[in-house]
């Protein structure tokens, strides 16, 4: 739940996965493998993800990841809004995108107060730096 999120870069985000797969399965073109070769496996997380449609407006995504062998789950979850912007040239579009993500955001701030039964006033920690930080603590 980060302030002044925008999605971004999907396509890309969609083959680097495509890429991985490849990988895992073995099926990497030459031109990939250097890169795998010094590629270490981090973490082994499995994630359950949950959704909501809440108030007609906003997602409300819980993932809830493991790593059984490491004895180890965590919780994150975000809340989403997705609007489209319009616009009859780019430079409006770029005002009108501006614009939109600071009334979304104020939107999303509105959202998580009136139900602030729901969310925690923590700072939230992604899934891959709570398991990091939590191999860290057991090798302390």
């Amino acid at each position: 739940m980060f302030p002044g999120g925008e999605v971004v870069g999907v396509t890309r985000t969609l083959s680097m996965g495509s890429e991985m797969a490849e990988h895992l399965q073995g099926t990497t073109t030459d031109e990939q493998r250097p890169f795998w070769r010094h590629a270490n496996i981090t973490a082994e997380l499995h994630t359950t993800r949950y959704g909501w449609q809440i108030d007609d407006a906003f997602n409300v995504v819980i993932d809830c990841v493991s790593a059984e062998k490491h004895n180890f789950r965590h919780w994150v979850g975000e809340v989403e809004l997705v609007k489209t912007v319009e616009s009859s040239s780019e430079e409006g579009l770029l005002e009108a995108k501006r614009m939109a993500a600071a009334r979304m955001d104020e939107e999303i701030q509105e959202f998580m107060e009136r139900y602030s039964w729901a969310f925690s006033a923590d700072k939230p920690v992604g899934k891959l730096s709570a398991f990091l930080a939590l191999k860290r603590l057991r090798k302390a």
